[in-house]
């Protein structure tokens, strides 16, 4: 499944997999950071920090920062000319809340995302959606919960 948990994802990763996957946070449970750093390819990285808060009996708060980059790169023109060497970068930063509605929980993430690469760079934002339902079926050796 490549790591996506839609349904079982719980801590402050949820940022990033399903936003109200938070609402399983408990109003008596610490704060969760999370911290990671990968070292792909060549010289390729990914790296990426999450928080989460519970907000009471009912919701959680969470935020989170993802990049990604690579090492230097030539540019070249369109006669294939060497013009220099550039860097690529992408950012992404977030903020989600989720609820909890009995068996269900509903929650949204917000975004802004900024990517550069050589002399331009961008910038946009993006919405997660995302919804539990916890304990739909009892399946095997427990409960099948849905995302």
């Amino acid at each position: 499944m490549g790591g996506v948990q839609a349904a079982d994802a719980s801590g402050a990763e949820d940022v990033f997999q399903n936003p109200a996957a938070l609402a399983r946070l408990e109003p008596e449970s610490p704060c969760e950071a999370v911290l990671g750093y990968d070292a792909l390819l060549e010289t390729s990285y990914r790296g990426a920090m999450a928080f989460a808060r519970p907000l009471g009996r009912a919701g959680a708060l969470g935020l989170g920062l993802v990049y990604a980059s690579q090492g230097a790169q030539t540019a070249y023109d369109g006669r294939g000319d060497s013009t220099g060497r550039f860097t690529p970068l992408d950012l992404s930063l977030g903020a989600a809340y989720a609820h909890r509605l009995g068996s269900a929980m509903l929650g949204a993430g917000f975004k802004l995302i900024r990517s550069t690469l050589v002399d331009r760079s961008g910038m946009t934002v993006a919405a997660d959606l995302g919804l539990v339902f916890n304990h739909v079926a009892d399946l095997g050796d427990g409960p099948l919960d849905a995302g």
